[in-house]
């Protein structure tokens, strides 16, 4: 062979991860190894060659090699494709499955990396797939629990009547009701201790449940079901006329708990006064329904915490104390901007229990639920929500934390990490736990319009 063209292979040798990141080079290490390059062409491919070891120097990447496409694929297409691998064969395509059994998804990033544009995509899919003529799977039912202001409230004009909208703002009704099926004492229990947690009343939470104990008989004297519950109101008053140590606890947490419950009732309108108020498995799931629900702009925010502690537990409760176990998504579960619903210290103020969202991830599969997850610091995140996910997406992160917690989390190797704030708008390190292709993968999130 002649310089050039041993010149050439030898780069191509001591270089090999180029043909991973440029798969066009492959056909012109055959021609040179098969004898049919000219001198003139390697010199060429040579000054190519230069620019992208260059490249690769300053911008390293430390991912495994791309798969190929029977090995991205040898489980099947999944169900949601939104993701072209940026490196490899072609522009192979990738995404998430929801079909076989329910998995979640964590979607992590700075502001303006593209965590929204990823949830809207897998939403919009979804939706798509529900509305496949001749498909006979089990339909699933969206429900995006929106933090954020309009991020998520023009899907029902974009996708149509088969999408309700909730707002905090316009009507939404939320009552003390628990699924029918769960004993009253148990569902007492529950939302005491959410209530007392997020509010940081943690010592008043015994009293308060005593208090909607004692309210049940006296809304309900025939005792029939469906049961009419307290409102927030009705347990405000009762808390006034009653005797500061009827429930034995001491005078001045029964006083926060007074303060507290007339910031709720005076906050939150008549969002919150309700005996009975939405209840999503009876009022969306069933009917075949998706919603959003737009929970944005409440104070003081710890409410909104509660609210969504109350609304997936009354998804997640209702269906394990029915019994009904599911081997498809029959819910998918999205919340965005979920930073201080599953930080590392919202789990600790449970003190040894799980909070309502680390419930869902932990055990929502087996009763049909999945969840979406959107966080803008991954290295806040609770353990739980960090090992109990299938799909991860890390989007551009800058802070230290979120960074090593991605390394961490993706299991990379040490220095990968610097890719994180190198990540354009959009672009993301996408790994599936137990699917057909183990290691991290270099992606492009599809693009779809933001909510105007």
């Amino acid at each position: 062979m002649a310089g050039y063209v041993v010149q050439f292979l030898r780069l191509v040798g001591e270089h090999p991860y180029l043909i991973d990141r440029c798969p066009e080079l492959a056909q012109y290490v055959a021609m040179a190894q098969y004898g049919r390059m000219s001198e003139g062409m390697a010199k060429s491919m040579l000054f190519q060659l230069e620019e992208a070891i260059d490249l690769s120097t300053d911008y390293p990447c430390f991912l495994h090699r791309a798969p190929r496409e029977d090995q991205l694929l040898a489980n099947g297409k999944p169900e949601i494709e939104f993701l072209t691998l940026q490196e490899g064969e072609g522009e192979l395509r990738c995404g998430i499955r929801l079909a076989d059994r329910p998995r979640h998804m964590l979607v992590a990033g700075s502001t303006g990396s593209g965590k929204t544009t990823a949830l809207r995509n897998v939403i919009t899919r979804v939706h798509e797939m529900n509305s496949r003529e001749g498909d006979e799977r089990q339909k699933t039912s969206v429900l995006v629990l929106q933090i954020k202001p309009t991020d998520f409230t023009d899907l029902g004009r974009l996708l149509g009547p088969a999408w309700l909208i909730f707002s905090v703002h316009a009507g939404m009704k939320l009552g003390l009701n628990g699924p029918d099926v769960v004993p009253p004492e148990l569902w007492t229990q529950m939302i005491a201790t959410w209530f007392s947690v997020r509010a940081g009343l943690i010592n008043a939470r015994v009293a308060l449940a005593g208090i909607i104990r004692w309210l049940l008989p006296i809304l309900n004297p025939e005792g029939t079901a469906p049961l009419r519950w307290p409102s927030w109101e009705n347990i405000l008053e009762a808390l006034r006329k009653m005797p500061k140590n009827v429930f034995g606890a001491k005078s001045v947490y029964m006083q926060s708990l007074e303060t507290m419950l007339y910031d709720v009732v005076q906050s939150t309108g008549g969002l919150l006064q309700s005996w009975r108020g939405l209840d999503l498995e009876t009022q969306v799931v069933a009917q075949g329904k998706n919603a959003v629900l737009d929970l944005s702009n409440i104070y003081p925010p710890w409410i909104r915490l509660y609210i969504v502690d109350y609304l997936v537990s009354q998804l997640l409760i209702g269906r394990m104390y029915a019994r009904h176990r599911a081997d498809t998504t029959e819910v998918l579960l999205v919340i965005d901007e979920a930073d201080a619903l599953v930080s590392r210290q919202a789990a600790a103020s449970f003190q040894g229990e799980l909070s309502p969202v680390d419930t869902v991830l932990k055990m929502g599969r087996a009763f049909g639920i999945a969840s979406c997850i959107g966080l803008t610091a991954m290295g806040s995140a609770s353990r739980q929500i960090l090992s109990n996910v299938q799909y991860h997406l890390c989007m551009n992160m800058s802070d230290e934390e979120s960074v090593q917690e991605a390394r961490r989390t993706l299991m990379l190797p040490r220095g990968a990490e610097l890719q994180f704030p190198a990540l354009q708008p959009g672009e993301a390190i996408f790994r599936e736990a137990q699917g057909a292709w183990p290691h991290p993968m270099l992606v492009k999130v599809d693009y779809v319009p933001p909510s105007q």
